[in-house]
């Protein structure tokens, strides 16, 4: 039986327990405290090493390291097939400590691809050291969790996702919402007023139950603690020009509570994989507990505006440039269609009376072409028709003069039902 055969068996706990080890694969103090010493290295705490932590960090190193060179096919594998991929996936990962960019590039992947690959490797290696030294022994109850595991990656892989930009503010916000209760219970406090905001490239559905997950995790893992005390802090950072850092700290978390919180862990986990770009690290110190969120850097929501005159296109960009989004600027209607075709905005706003090809024309031809037909165009114009706005595909009209908050509001209704899908 093969790793991948015996998956299905093994604990979820338990994967997350490799994966966290292998997180923290060159860090002895962190590998001391990991959990597999006991499970996987029991004569670790004979009389003779009891008193040699550094010896359990360095074994447990060495048969995690023996282990990935174990999931190895083989120089007779082909190298894109998927075992091999794995295999080189994890080794780049953990062992060469790449990160997840330049392992995607040494492979020649896609990053989604990439992730995928590491997380194959991760449950492929758990299910070796599960076969290898827990499965005769492990007690039969705890066979349907990998079960739930498994249900788990299915319910979120069916998950219609749309990634969009979402402000990192908000979105912490909302996921706050459903905590009342568990703060309450345990006379818990929060602060998630981050020092400035950031847009972030994620589907806002599954960002939201990431980011619920997260904030769970880190309010139960203070409870017990005396009130005013305990402090779940948010914080983020920029990484580099891609990525935030979005790290949520707490109390030390003890290990039986640890054990019990591991599923949120893993939830939030399950939930990123199926988002490009995002990574979910725990790291369980002496003096605190910290989930780190890696968050793909959003770009600012592009709207393209056609139209002949020069002062509404100024007036517009100002209007737009102060509600954060990007502007694209097209002056007639053979321009606004080759931007649409390059560009891809999100949001077209579309003057009617222009030279050449008048805003009609216009409209017809980008929702009869397959490159154009999906982005919604908001017909702004004095030419007051928005029935045969609507009857060739515009999802809202708006008549000259055009305040700012009407088009704010047209362009924010417009771009969450185009989100939202039919």
């Amino acid at each position: 039986m093969t790793a991948a055969d015996a998956a299905p068996d093994v604990p979820w706990e338990f994967i997350e327990q490799v994966v966290e080890a292998l997180r923290h694969l060159y860090d002895p103090s962190f590998l001391r405290r990991s959990p597999l010493v006991e499970r996987l290295l029991p004569q670790e705490n004979s009389v003779i090493t009891r008193g040699l932590p550094e010896r359990h960090a360095q074994r447990l190193r060495t048969l995690l390291l023996e282990a990935i060179e174990s999931l190895s096919p083989g120089p007779r594998a082909a190298f894109r097939s998927l075992a091999a991929r794995s295999y080189q996936a994890v080794h780049l990962h953990y062992v060469d400590g790449h990160t997840v960019d330049e392992v995607a590039r040494l492979l020649a992947l896609s990053q989604r691809q990439a992730y995928r690959d590491i997380r194959k490797g991760e449950a492929d290696l758990a299910a070796l050291l599960w076969q290898q030294h827990l499965a005769r022994t492990a007690p039969a109850e705890v066979r349907p969790v990998q079960s739930a595991g498994h249900l788990l990656r299915q319910e979120v892989q069916r998950l219609p996702l749309r990634p969009t930009t979402v402000s990192l503010k908000q979105a912490l916000s909302r996921a706050a919402e459903p905590l009342a209760g568990l703060l309450s219970r345990g006379n818990t406090s929060m602060n998630l007023d981050l020092d400035r905001d950031y847009q972030v490239r994620a589907d806002e559905t599954a960002l939201h139950l990431v980011l619920t997950a997260a904030l769970s995790f880190a309010v139960q893992a203070c409870e017990g603690w005396p009130p005013g005390v305990a402090l779940v802090q948010a914080s983020a950072c920029a990484c580099d020009t891609d990525y935030v850092q979005l790290s949520l700290s707490s109390k030390p978390v003890t290990p039986a509570k640890l054990k019990h919180l591991t599923n949120l862990v893993a939830v939030g986990r399950t939930l990123a994989e199926q988002l490009e770009g995002m990574e979910i690290q725990l790291e369980a110190e002496a003096n605190e507990s910290s989930l780190r969120l890696r968050l793909p850097i959003g770009l600012p929501t592009r709207v393209m505006l056609i139209d002949d005159n020069e002062g509404l296109i100024e007036l517009f960009r100002r209007y737009l440039g102060q509600a954060g989004y990007s502007v694209i600027e097209a002056r007639n209607g053979a321009e606004g269609l080759r931007l649409a075709r390059e560009r891809h905005p999100e949001a077209i706003l579309l003057d009617v009376l222009m030279p050449g090809l008048d805003g009609w024309a216009l409209l017809a031809q980008l929702k009869a072409d397959p490159t154009t037909m999906h982005i919604p165009v908001i017909v702004c114009s004095v030419f007051d028709d928005p029935g045969l706005a609507q009857s060739l595909g515009a999802a809202a009209y708006i008549a000259k003069p055009v305040s700012k908050p009407a088009l704010l509001m047209a362009l924010q209704r417009v771009m969450e039902q185009n989100r939202a899908g039919p």
